[in-house]
């Protein structure tokens, strides 16, 4: 037995070496690279759990003085990656049987979403069979491996192998067809009832996984494994806004796995915020904070703005008002327009504020609060985003309770108009929220009117979200 350690394993002990007799803890490390933030990203990596981007490898390593020692094991840790990855598709490799190793953690889960017919009719399809090119491939090889003058008289055989391997792939129009499905969910993901989307977005998932288990050539394989990513993405996102965490769970290391398989960093940093609210709305801030910091090293220009918002509101809700602030600005120096592309929704000038509101309502700064979501709300209008206009309502009933004399009143009528918004549809992030803050208020003004009229209103809400 090869006793050697990995290659993440040496990378992550000589990192930790070389900090160490440098005097630098991981957060000095991180700062000294240029990035404060990205104490996350070196504590994974001495853990053994991920090699650094090249990006920051190569900044570590100067900040170390280490002579490109870093650089060179992630290299290692990568080139090993490829190897394994070589191996799993090598002819003696059984191909894998990825509807059974699945079927437990995700479809079971998400079955508890709807049992759609969509679904019940996939399941049934079979997918195309491939035993007769799999027997062709493996007795080509066997023949030509008997003696040397095989080798050439295997000609005919690999042409002939060599177009069915290309006639394997899906047609073209296939792949455009599940690119223009993609764009479609991600333009109108926020104005869909979440319910509508869930036989919509499992029989695409199925679909691409289906693609994904016959013989593809590795450039169709390497879209399929980004777009299969995608659809795990946005099941992993319905399933946290109708609550359903467990889902989430499973579908979110499927995701960063084709993510990272397809070198997609607009997923890896989407599945990234995705992992962030999951944090931070079970109220890990601190967690989701890093998580989002750490994310922003390398981020697509798309996803930053929205990494940098994610950061802002876990490190104000942590009592972290410096870096609240820095992530703010950043956010604001980083806003897009219009651009919709798979992913979270586009980081606009009105998302920015409702950013900026949330922000400020955690940092007590009700004014700073009140004035963004009233421009974000002004956003908004005619949008269909209920979504969005429901967490807006959020951070203005908050931002009247975050000043010199708090305004009860009018914080419970922005907080019904919360629930307006989303009209009895299950929006965790919105009605959670209301949640908390009725609480709250209840406990210090539930004599008031419009404070047990918000709990009235609540009621007919919790068991769609809560239960």
């Amino acid at each position: 037995m090869d006793d050697a350690p990995s290659p993440l394993a040496q990378l992550g002990a000589e990192l930790c070496r070389r900090r160490t007799d440098a005097g630098l803890t991981q957060d000095a490390l991180a700062a000294a690279a240029g990035f404060p933030k990205a104490r996350a990203a070196i504590s994974r990596c001495e853990r053994e759990k991920e090699p650094l981007s090249d990006r920051f490898a190569q900044l570590v390593d100067e900040a170390l003085g280490a002579g490109g020692e870093i650089i060179r094991l992630c290299r290692m840790v990568e080139a090993e990656k490829l190897r394994q990855a070589a191996d799993k598709l090598s002819p003696a490799a059984s191909p894998p049987d990825l509807s059974e190793r699945q079927s437990t953690s995700t479809i079971t889960a998400l079955d508890r979403l709807d049992q759609s017919p969509g679904f019940q009719a996939l399941s049934e399809e079979r997918s195309p069979a491939a035993e007769e090119d799999t027997t062709d491939r493996r007795q080509l090889l066997q023949t030509g491996g008997l003696a040397t003058g095989f080798i050439f008289a295997t000609g005919a055989s690999a042409s002939a192998l060599s177009e069915r391997l290309a006639r394997a792939d899906p047609i073209p129009k296939t792949l455009r067809e599940i690119g223009v499905d993609l764009r479609r969910i991600a333009e109108t993901y926020n104005t869909t009832p979440r319910l509508a989307l869930v036989p919509h977005l499992e029989a695409g998932w199925i679909r691409v996984q289906k693609l994904l288990d016959t013989r593809v050539s590795p450039e169709v394989r390497r879209r399929l494994t980004g777009q299969a990513g995608w659809y795990s993405y946005y099941i992993a996102t319905l399933a946290f806004d109708l609550g359903q965490d467990s889902v989430a769970h499973a579908h979110l290391p499927i995701a960063e796995h084709h993510a990272e398989e397809a070198g997609d960093r607009l997923l890896a940093g989407s599945v990234a915020s995705m992992e962030w609210a999951l944090a931070h709305f079970g109220g890990d801030y601190i967690g989701a904070m890093n998580i989002a910091a750490s994310a922003r090293v390398d981020a697509d220009p798309y996803i930053l703005p929205t990494l940098a918002a994610n950061e802002a509101q876990s490190a104000a809700k942590a009592r972290r008002p410096t870096q609240a602030r820095s992530a703010l600005e950043d956010m604001w120096d980083h806003i897009l327009v219009d651009i919709t592309v798979p992913g979270p929704l586009t980081l606009d000038e009105q998302n920015a504020h409702a950013a900026s509101a949330s922000v400020y309502a955690a940092l007590g700064d009700g004014v700073a609060a009140e004035s963004h979501a009233r421009s974000s709300l002004r956003l908004l209008a005619g949008t269909g985003q209920f979504g969005e206009m429901g967490g807006t309502y959020n951070a203005l009933a908050r931002s009247f309770l975050r000043r010199k004399n708090p305004d009860p009143e009018q914080a419970a009528d922005a907080a019904r108009s919360a629930l307006a918004a989303i009209e009895h549809r299950p929006v965790r992030w919105v009605i959670r929220p209301v949640d908390d803050l009725w609480q709250r208020m209840n406990a210090g003004w539930g004599t008031l009117p419009a404070v047990a009229e918000l709990g009235h209103q609540l009621a007919l809400h919790r068991s769609a979200a809560l239960g």
